[in-house]
């Protein structure tokens, strides 16, 4: 019995160690496309309703967002209410929803 006990204990052992490893989120953001309502650029934080959606989504943005419009990249001082946009976004497991990348997708956010 011991030896059948310790056989079973090695291979228990032998499974565990060669288990790779994996995550649970995906390190891709997902596209949230809508129209923004609020954009606060003290606090860097801004809510856009997604289309087809009734609830509005609340992310920060920092140094290292890319804000662009049209072929060029401009800055967050575009974030104006009632504009289209397509947001690149990660929500981590700690902290809140923030943005990788911003896309205007209206004419007006160009000029």
């Amino acid at each position: 019995m011991p030896h059948t006990l310790r056989s079973l204990v090695l291979i228990i052992t032998l499974l565990t160690l060669s288990a790779t490893p994996s995550e649970a989120r995906s390190p891709q953001g997902r596209h949230v496309i809508g129209i923004l309502q609020t954009a606060d650029l003290k606090t860097s934080r801004a809510t856009v309703l997604p289309r087809d959606k009734t609830v509005a989504v609340a992310f920060v943005w920092n140094r290292h967002t890319v804000f662009n419009a049209g072929a060029e990249t401009v800055s967050a001082e575009r974030l104006k209410a009632g504009v289209r946009i397509d947001v690149i976004m990660h929500s981590p497991f700690f902290g809140e929803p923030f943005a990788t990348k911003v896309t205007f997708l209206d004419s007006i956010a160009k000029n």
